[in-house]
């Protein structure tokens, strides 16, 4: 598990250099959200970055990905984990 977590701790790290202007605005432990990999607890890190050239969707990786803008982002079926955030933040 340990190593599991200091990988994906590097992973952030890389695309996060990758990123323009990137900075933390929230982080926390959310349990009960269960993943792919049947991990129900996850300490989440949430940042805003400037970004430019365009959008690679990889499936392994994302279930679907757009630029969306607030009003659409309040008519979207959204995951519970991704509505907690988004209330939270006052997107929707």
């Amino acid at each position: 598990m340990a190593d599991e977590m200091n990988m994906a701790s590097e992973l952030i790290k890389k695309h996060l250099e990758e990123l323009k202007s990137q900075k933390k605005f929230d982080e926390g432990m959310m349990e009960n959200n269960v993943c792919s990999r049947g991990v129900s607890n996850h300490y989440w890190h949430l940042y805003s970055c400037g970004f430019e050239g365009s959008i690679v969707w990889n499936k392994a990786e994302t279930k679907s990905i757009a630029w969306y803008s607030q009003e659409q982002i309040k008519k979207l079926s959204l995951e519970p984990i991704w509505a907690y955030w988004f209330r939270k933040r006052n997107i929707i």
